[in-house]
């Protein structure tokens, strides 16, 4: 059975989130762990895929490093969503503390 977290997070998700903010609610993608984390970062990762830039920006704030090798192939779409992708993929490098002598990370 899903955690109260994940059910909140895919009602977020499925209702397209609140139009005020940029992400889904960090607060419950935060929450998750294990297989519920994986699943979450799955949706959010198809859609990108499927130019969804509320989910780009939410593995990027999320601290999603999982799905990093996803968002620099997303970070190479043209318009707003290479760009968020490409800012999530700085993100991620920079609080994991990889890339700061590598300039090809991005």
């Amino acid at each position: 059975m899903p955690s109260t977290s994940l059910r909140q997070f895919l009602d977020d998700l499925n209702a397209g989130g609140d139009p005020r903010s940029v992400t889904y609610r960090l607060d419950l993608f935060r929450a998750l762990e294990g297989t519920e984390r994986a699943q979450a970062i799955a949706l959010l990762v198809r859609g990108g895929q499927a130019k969804d830039r509320r989910a780009v920006e939410t593995l990027g704030q999320g601290g999603a490093i999982e799905a990093l090798d996803d968002l620099r192939t997303l970070s190479q779409e043209d318009g707003d969503l290479g760009t968020v992708a490409a800012r999530a993929v700085a993100s991620l490098v920079a609080s994991a503390g990889e890339g700061a002598q590598d300039d090809t990370a991005v």
